[in-house]
């Protein structure tokens, strides 16, 4: 394709926090390629421990560069999904995993094992960073959301939706609540899912439905002797596209503000430089739970 001289593209900068490995059909592949029809560079950072120690979020240093950025007004969005292992409602099922929260103690059951409170510890922490990072955006003048199962509303179950920490950030965010079934975007299970954030289009998600007779059961362990609840951790193509639609037309809407303007001679020139490792859609890299 033949571009006409002088065009200049609108480049974003966009967050995705714990992406896990980079495969067709994800959040930065269908933010690269729907924005492109808009005449947009949306560049993605995939943020993830799986790409290395410059990428883990549990470290200050790195979370505090990425707030940095993030007030500057440098970045134009960004999308979280926190480990959601240790939240999860399936430790109440029998069979699965034992509980290491609960709604009266979100942050770790008393009694736990050395191993489970660091578990448990580790989660929270990624958990409070993740927030202090779309936060730090917001305030910048950019776009978040922020995903994770839908909370069940009555004990015994957890759910960070319930604490007084991420309720103060929505307020000060102006953040809203959406609440889908994945299995509408193509997931196996049912999964209630919530994305809570400001972006434009995201009501969009409330309007989804489940439309299955039954699912199945991601109970106990498979052949493997892995837990059938890993199957649903990563997202469905279905909720990537649609996620990537809303920040793309909310990007469309920006006028001047969190966009930069490069040739594309200079677009082309900036790819180079980028990591090849971490840069190349389709690099193999394992994801950590």
């Amino acid at each position: 394709i033949e571009v006409p001289a002088g065009v200049r593209l609108r480049v974003f900068l966009f967050l995705h926090l714990f992406s896990g490995a980079r495969r067709e059909g994800d959040l930065e592949w269908f933010l690269v390629r729907l924005g492109g029809l808009r005449g947009m560079k949306i560049v993605v950072w995939n943020y993830d421990l799986a790409y290395g120690d410059e990428y883990d979020l549990g470290d200050k240093e790195v979370v505090e560069a990425i707030m940095r950025r993030g007030k500057m007004g440098e970045i134009a969005g960004a999308h979280t999904g926190p480990p959601c292992s240790t939240w999860s409602a399936a430790r109440f099922v029998p069979g699965g995993p034992a509980p290491l929260r609960s709604r009266d103690s979100p942050w770790g059951l008393a009694g736990l094992s050395q191993k489970d409170r660091s578990h448990v510890d580790l989660h929270s922490k990624l958990m409070r960073n993740s927030c202090d990072i779309i936060e730090s955006i917001v305030r910048g003048g950019g776009a978040a959301t922020h995903e994770h199962p839908k909370d069940r509303g009555r004990p015994p179950y957890p759910s960070v939706f319930a604490t007084s920490m991420f309720q103060a950030m929505e307020r000060r965010c102006g953040f809203v609540r959406v609440h889908f079934p994945q299995c509408a975007l193509g997931a196996e299970s049912r999964k209630d899912t919530t994305v809570s954030g400001a972006v434009q289009g995201l009501e969009a998600f409330g309007e989804l439905r489940c439309e299955h007779q039954s699912h199945p059961m991601l109970i106990g362990k498979d052949e493997q002797g892995r837990f059938r609840t890993r199957k649903a951790q990563s997202y469905p193509p279905g909720f990537c596209k649609m996620l990537a639609q809303c920040y793309v037309g909310h990007f469309d809407q920006t006028n001047g503000a969190m966009q930069e303007e490069l040739s594309i001679e200079e677009a082309e020139e900036r790819d180079k430089q980028d990591d090849p490792e971490c840069s190349k859609l389709g690099a193999k890299l394992p994801s950590p739970e």
